[in-house]
């Protein structure tokens, strides 16, 4: 826009500057001002030249105004002369420049996208190692060369082109070759680091394998992006695949609380069939002549012992903070 009301106040000033120096060697000297005509004067030479003026003094206003360029913090500025990119950049601050020049910004601040397959609903769906659908969402980040920025721009064009163009479809093709590795459960739960580690090494590979391989060397090229860990927020499956899955864990889990509770109920069987013989045992060793009185109160103190036992584990386990007890004393009568 400035570019073009330079030209325009340009323009204007060379034209009333020609219109004002005919009509000044037309002026009527003073032997023929009584046959001179004031209607090829209609307007004044001086308005001419002052008009003039103004247009040449936008035009230099303007001038000044496209000798200098600023620069964001974060972003550098790429230069076109005659519509060729020049393979210079310029980084923050303020900078005289060419007018001719035009200038194009890029962003050199890490920034992020997501590989998304354009349907309704975000993050990219792809199959699994072990056959499910799955839609990812995942942040790939990265980050521009500043000093490959002209590269970029002359080769594969603005910021919102290389997005699309490039890192899209890169980070799209990364998500469909990371996915394909796992298995579900494991790209969820037990390997999800893994994971987020093969979406970035895919998505690095992917924008390498895509770059135009022009002006530069390999080293070079893989210099113009920086990519960074990708961040993983969630992998879906198919919301079929969701309830089945979730089914069958609920029927490992009863499963597994089943097995306990028979294995719990086998050792109280053991452990009741141990005190049994146990107590069998100690009968047979008793003394003949022990009344049933005797052996009753023998049997009641072993049982105490059984639940002292228990209380003392209770305790030293933590299961039990405090407890109360009620005074009782046994006799044994003859």
């Amino acid at each position: 826009m400035i570019k073009f009301l330079f030209v325009l106040f340009a323009i204007i000033g060379i034209i009333t500057l020609f219109i004002f120096r005919s009509l000044k060697k037309k002026r009527p000297t003073p032997e023929s001002r009584s046959s001179y005509d004031d209607s090829q004067t209609r307007f004044d030479p001086v308005w001419l030249r002052i008009s003039s003026l103004i247009s040449f003094g936008v035009s230099f206003v303007l001038l000044i105004l496209l000798s200098y360029q600023t620069v964001d913090s974060g972003h550098v500025k790429v230069a076109k002369l005659f519509g060729k990119i020049q393979p210079e950049v310029l980084t923050e601050g303020l900078h005289f420049v060419n007018p001719l020049k035009s200038w194009t910004d890029m962003n050199i601040q890490r920034n992020s996208i997501q590989a998304d397959d354009g349907d309704q609903n975000p993050g990219m769906t792809s199959t699994t190692a072990d056959n499910n659908q799955a839609t990812v969402l995942a942040n790939f980040s990265y980050m521009l060369n500043p000093e490959y920025a002209w590269w970029v721009l002359k080769h594969i064009g603005d910021e919102t082109k290389f997005r699309t163009e490039l890192l899209e479809k890169a980070a799209q093709s990364a998500t469909r070759d990371a996915v394909a590795n796992f298995k579900l459960e494991d790209a969820q739960i037990g390997k999800r680091s893994q994971f987020e580690q093969k979406l970035q090494e895919q998505f690095a590979d992917n924008v390498l394998i895509n770059l135009p391989q022009k002006d530069l060397d390999s080293l070079q090229l893989r210099k113009i992006f920086s990519i960074y860990p990708t961040q993983l927020m969630d992998i879906k499956p198919d919301p079929k695949v969701a309830n089945a899955l979730a089914e069958k864990k609920a029927t490992e889990i009863n499963l597994e609380q089943q097995t306990t509770l028979t294995a719990i109920a086998k050792e109280q069987g053991n452990r009741k069939e141990a005190e049994g013989t146990g107590i069998r045992k100690l009968i047979d060793e008793l003394p003949e002549d022990m009344s049933a009185a005797d052996v009753a109160l023998i049997l009641r103190a072993s049982a105490d012992k059984t639940r002292a036992e228990a209380f003392m584990r209770a305790v030293t386990d933590g299961k039990i903070s405090f407890g109360m007890f009620e005074g009782s004393s046994a006799r044994i009568e003859r």
